[in-house]
């Protein structure tokens, strides 16, 4: 069945979103009495067009905004938390969506710069992965590999929900 959801996370004061609509498959659970049931954890293969949204910060003088595609990746929930998941990110799809440029600073260098080997090198490493190790609450911990180089990273006030809102 298909089923749209949306991740949200928030790092400081920048939203993460990955838009998803995959196929949630539900895990085997036995049957219980109805006031004792608990929702079975659900996969979410995440499909063509999800993307994440940044936002990045330079020296609190300028900031940029935008999208970057989601190539592939999983994500468990249960009881409508977050329980798991790994994400591959396709590096060369970063898109800005921001107005801060002037015809010196446009965001073409901006493209430029952050798929330079002096920021991504988008030309040697094209994808970055995320794996979720541990979920505590609204907190979701996991290893961040960016160039080849992998770093801990927890997003906070992550939630999870069907698109529609539900």
């Amino acid at each position: 069945m298909k089923k749209p959801i949306l991740f949200y996370s928030t790092i400081g004061g920048a939203a993460l979103v990955l838009a998803s609509c995959g196929d949630a498959q539900q895990a085997s659970q036995e049957s219980g009495s109805p006031e004792n049931e608990v929702s079975a954890p659900s996969t979410y293969s995440i499909s063509e067009g999800s993307h994440l949204k940044w936002k990045g910060v330079m020296l609190g003088i300028k900031d940029h905004e935008g999208v970057i595609n989601v190539s592939s990746g999983t994500l468990t929930a249960e009881n409508g938390q977050v329980t798991g998941g790994t994400f591959t990110i396709d590096m060369t799809s970063i898109a800005p969506l921001d107005t801060n440029y002037t015809e010196e600073q446009t965001k073409e260098k901006l493209i430029g710069h952050l798929s330079s080997p002096d920021f991504f090198d988008v030309q040697s490493h094209p994808t970055a992965t995320f794996t979720i190790t541990a979920v505590n609450g609204t907190e979701v911990t996991g290893i961040m590999n960016i160039r080849g180089v992998e770093h801990e990273e927890t997003f906070k006030n992550v939630m999870i929900t069907e698109e529609n809102g539900s």
